[in-house]
């Protein structure tokens, strides 16, 4: 961004004293357990439920998921799981993404640029509009470069 000129390098470099790259859910697989043991038992506690315990089929389904909405996705599903639980064993419901009623999502090949099959014209003419609209921002309706 700094390079772009979108934000100022001397307000960059106050900023930037520790830079910590944080890996996605997905590629730290050996902490969705771990995680997931301490979301249960801390909304568990919460709750007036600390008892509650992962069964072996919950524990794989936790395991064998791809995780798109991170360690948020996961806290709150097991938040939605401590509320609606009836016993002290925690097994994979309708509503968890990860059940194995539910098929395994996977990471997409290629992600497909909005307006990708549009014709050259309408992208053209979407892209004019944007910049002219950001450039000088107005309470004018839009109107095409030939004044339609």
């Amino acid at each position: 961004m700094v390079r772009e000129g979108r934000f100022r390098s001397d307000l960059f470099f106050r900023l930037r004293i520790v830079s910590i790259v944080v890996p996605a859910l997905r590629a730290r697989g050996g902490d969705i357990l771990l995680l997931a043991q301490h979301f249960l038992a801390a909304h568990g506690r919460r709750c007036g439920k600390p008892a509650l315990r992962f069964s072996e089929e919950a524990e794989r389904a936790l395991a064998q998921y791809f995780w798109p909405g991170n360690v948020r996705e996961l806290r709150n599903m097991l938040q939605q799981t401590v509320l609606l639980a009836q016993g002290d064993l925690v097994t994979p419901c309708a509503s968890w993404p990860c059940a194995p009623a539910w098929r395994p999502r996977r990471p997409q090949a290629e992600r497909r640029t909005p307006g990708a099959g549009w014709p050259p014209r309408l992208r053209r003419g979407i892209r004019w509009r944007c910049r002219t609209r950001i450039a000088r921002p107005s309470s004018a309706p839009w109107s095409a470069p030939d004044g339609t």
